[in-house]
């Protein structure tokens, strides 16, 4: 890490010094921040590998931000705010967001459709259960009624229902 002290000095700024941290060997901490009372606040830590970390303690001594440059990172001081100072939920996003992949949680998400007809030859089933039915924890929605003809044998105007679930 560099760092550089500066003085301003009737409105002039000059560079006074270059202070340079440089780490003593693996498994070290080259840099420590103490509170007043002489409790560890954050250090920064280089690994076995020489890898780069850097960890922010509560006043109980544990570590509430951890992030690694290989490895697990974690926020666990509390709620997490992009774009706002005033954070309401474990994260908190004002603007837009681009995510890539699945969003996964135990309160929201969608369990597949299925179709139900009179003429059970018509009907469709769930991909996530195997049959017309919703997987356990979601509930069935009916997001559509159609009736439609012109079909093969038993499936000639018949009236299909369209389920989608929901938890």
């Amino acid at each position: 890490m560099k760092f550089c002290l500066r003085i301003k000095l009737n409105c002039r700024e000059f560079q006074l010094v270059r202070l340079t941290v440089k780490s003593s060997g693996p498994n070290t901490a080259p840099v420590d921040i103490w509170a007043s009372d002489g409790s560890s606040l954050s250090y920064f830590w280089e690994t076995s590998g020489g890898d780069g970390e850097f960890a922010v303690e509560n006043a109980a001594g544990s570590e509430k931000v951890y992030l690694s440059s290989n490895g697990n990172s974690y926020l666990n001081g509390g709620n997490v705010g992009i774009g706002t100072t005033g954070p309401t939920e474990k994260l908190d996003v004002v603007g837009n967001a681009k995510i890539s992949g699945t969003i996964r949680g135990a309160t929201y998400g969608f369990g597949g459709m299925y179709t139900t007809n009179p003429v059970v030859s018509c009907s469709t089933v769930n991909p996530l259960t195997g049959d017309r039915s919703c997987p356990a924890l979601f509930t069935a929605y009916l997001v559509g009624l159609f009736q439609h003809g012109g079909g093969i044998g038993a499936c000639e105007w018949t009236q299909t229902q369209l389920y989608a679930c929901i938890r």
